[in-house]
């Protein structure tokens, strides 16, 4: 059984626009066919414009985008403006009410406490269901 045809051995065929099948070429009324897979991976036309499609979004999406965006830097200025005055509070004024206990010897994680229910009074400033409902 041979499975290649005679001239195959030892000749040399060039690669020339005559002898090279396009991507998406169909080869018909032959009986065998030899060939050579070149210009194959991401360097060529195909492979160039594969890639990760970028996100579609709507002009609505985009505002709801920056006014979240907005609404969350507000929060923070918020949480931090009101947790270092309810801090300097709890330090001057509320160590003198009778009825507010505070202990002398706190942890350091202490100063965090104000401003964490802080941010937990304005978490709803962004609600969850925004991108949902539009």
């Amino acid at each position: 059984i041979r499975l290649f045809p005679p001239f195959i051995d030892n000749d040399i065929c060039p690669l020339t626009i005559n002898n090279t099948l396009l991507q998406s070429c169909y080869l018909r009324n032959t009986e065998w066919a030899c060939g050579v897979a070149v210009y194959t991976g991401n360097e060529t036309k195909l492979g160039m414009s594969r890639g990760v499609p970028e996100p579609k979004l709507t002009a609505m999406d985009a505002m709801i985008d920056k006014l979240t965006g907005a609404i969350f830097l507000f929060q923070l200025a918020v949480v931090v403006v009101l947790g270092s005055a309810g801090n300097v509070w709890k330090d001057t004024e509320a160590r003198k009410q009778w009825y507010v206990k505070y202990d002398d010897d706190e942890p350091w994680y202490q100063i965090l406490v104000i401003p964490l229910r802080f941010e937990l009074l304005c978490s709803i400033m962004i609600p969850i269901s925004i991108k949902v409902l539009l």
